[in-house]
């Protein structure tokens, strides 16, 4: 008898049939998406670098063009500039030979100044003597000040000087800093007549108490002696010098701004101008002078100062304009 059935052993399975998977699906969407932040991630992150580099570039470029833009403008002169300017072209031009002249060759060209010597000038102490500027104009008369070597043949033997010469150059401001023409050799500044008048008219006997008080400060502020609070007033900040530079002090004048009494009274104030006189144990000294305040106290005189600046009398006159005159060598 025929079946009319087979039995499923009998029924052959299709080969490599796949039944879908949710889970599947699923995890190839977020590999899509991860892939595609990433990617995204990896975009902004080029494009944030080609932006960045584009503006420093940028930058960069503005940065040259202002540099290049600066070079060429002049920056503003101070008013001490043609003076400095002024002592650098004067020490050029004196050490310039005819072999060894490129400093001056900063300042000027060279081949026109004509001929230079064989051998261009020793010096030292170059400094500011004085300046001088026509009103309204650009051009600074400056006068330069320098110890210049020299030698001269003295019963057959060189003999070395170093005398102090002045030399006027003329620097123009307008538009930058220029030398006009070269330095010239000019006669030292003439001291000028003091138009102040210090305000100490008495003349104080070096025998008084006062002047015993203040001869026996300068000793032992100058000197090393020791005890100097003994003659100033308590609390007093001067100190005396360290290490001293002298063996001895002598009183050699004092003046003072009235007539200072025999026994003061608490509170009196003195104001004196001492003319002191020291010296070493090698013999060497110097004259000096110093303006000071003395206070009483207990009927004796005490420094309570040693002022910066003597007093002087005050007046209607107008300020000075004058030249300046040369600065302390240092």
């Amino acid at each position: 008898m025929k079946r009319l059935w087979k039995r499923q052993a009998d029924v052959d399975a299709p080969e490599d049939v796949k039944v879908p998977s949710v889970a599947g699906s699923m995890s190839r969407v977020h590999s899509l998406g991860t892939k595609a932040l990433v990617g995204g991630f990896y975009f902004v992150m080029a494009l944030t670098v080609v932006v960045a580099f584009a503006a420093l570039v940028l930058s960069l470029s503005k940065d040259i063009t202002v540099s290049a833009d600066a070079s060429t403008v002049q920056q503003p002169q101070t008013d001490n500039a043609p003076a400095a300017y002024a002592e650098g072209f004067v020490g050029a031009w004196l050490s310039a030979s005819s072999t060894d002249h490129a400093a001056l060759d900063t300042y000027l060209d060279a081949s026109s100044v004509g001929m230079l010597p064989a051998t261009g000038w020793v010096y030292r102490d170059l400094g500011l003597a004085g300046t001088e500027t026509p009103e309204g104009s650009t051009l600074t008369a400056v006068t330069v000040a320098a110890n210049v070597k020299e030698t001269a043949v003295v019963d057959g033997k060189a003999t070395e000087s170093w005398p102090r010469r002045y030399f006027r150059a003329v620097v123009n401001s307008d538009g930058g800093l220029s030398p006009v023409g070269l330095p010239s050799p000019v006669s030292g500044p003439v001291p000028a007549a003091s138009e102040i008048t210090l305000r100490y008219p008495e003349t104080v006997s070096t025998s008084s108490d006062a002047a015993t008080t203040v001869s026996s400060f300068i000793t032992a502020y100058a000197t090393g002696a020791g005890g100097l609070d003994r003659y100033t007033t308590p609390g007093s900040a001067i100190a005396p010098i360290t290490p001293a530079p002298f063996s001895s002090a002598s009183l050699r004048s004092l003046n003072a701004d009235k007539t200072p009494s025999a026994a003061p009274k608490d509170g009196e104030t003195l104001h004196v101008l001492v003319g002191v006189t020291f010296k070493t144990a090698q013999n060497q000294g110097s004259a000096s002078t110093y303006a000071m305040t003395l206070n009483a106290r207990a009927g004796r005189w005490e420094v309570s100062a040693l002022n910066p600046t003597p007093d002087i009398e005050k007046t209607n006159k107008p300020s000075s304009t004058k030249t300046p005159t040369e600065r302390p060598t240092p």
